[in-house]
């Protein structure tokens, strides 16, 4: 089930999250962008395959809930801003995960993969989205 988590976010699906981490074919090499840090599930998840996560979470409060949960993952890079058109300047990361959906992906996403980089985001506007 989608857990509630406040702020108008929920947590997405367990499913969701298993095949977006499946599809995604993380390495232990990997850099990967996280947008949209949340509960921290995922980024856990995310941080046990890869060898570095930058989670970016709007919502303080979240991203305090996450970083203390997760306090003893020494992978994981909590950052607080809004990067629902990137992040950072020069970053580039092999695998970037979008955890909302957006109407349309920002160039600055795909601008941000290093090359053989993937992408996993729900792109479109409600009921008709897509997942890739």
């Amino acid at each position: 089930m989608e857990i509630p988590l406040g702020h108008d976010a929920k947590m997405w699906l367990p499913k969701l999250e298993a095949r977006a981490v499946q599809e995604l074919h993380i390495t232990r090499s990997d850099k990967v962008l996280e947008v949209g840090t949340g509960s921290g599930y995922l980024t856990a998840l995310l941080s046990a395959l890869a060898d570095h996560v930058t989670s970016v979470e709007i919502v303080p409060e979240l991203n305090a809930s996450a970083r203390q949960n997760l306090a003893s993952c020494n992978n994981i890079t909590f950052e607080i801003g809004d990067a629902s058109h990137g992040w950072g300047n020069d970053a580039t990361y092999d695998v970037i995960v979008l955890t909302g959906s957006t109407p349309v992906l920002p160039e600055a996403f795909q601008n941000s993969l290093n090359i053989g980089g993937r992408l996993f985001a729900i792109v479109g506007d409600a009921p008709l989205m897509e997942a890739s």
